[in-house]
């Protein structure tokens, strides 16, 4: 739906250059328009969702965390096992 600027203008091409010409050109200028409007709603979209690169980093992020969290049990447990064998010790003497 033209509105009515876009009417006043077709109007003027229609005259100035010929009504075919006048609609191919009104015709490519909201083509246009309509792009643009669905490359504005893909970048919205670009910001909500994940995309494969964005899963990939996250993705490796979670085997650094994993290996990291590994060591730290063992290191933990391993402190635990050491602190009841002192703690044994002491009490049986």
């Amino acid at each position: 739906m033209m509105k009515v600027a876009a009417l006043k203008a077709f109007e003027i091409f229609k005259t100035t250059f010929g009504e075919r010409d006048a609609e191919v050109v009104f015709e490519y200028f909201e083509d246009k328009i309509n792009e643009k409007q669905v490359d504005d709603r893909l970048k919205d979209f670009k910001e909500i969702f994940a995309t494969k690169q964005d899963i990939a980093k996250l993705e490796t992020k979670l085997a650094e965390n994993k290996s990291e969290m590994l060591k730290w049990m063992f290191i933990f447990g391993a402190t635990q096992l050491l602190a009841m064998f002192a703690f044994l010790k002491f009490f049986i003497k």
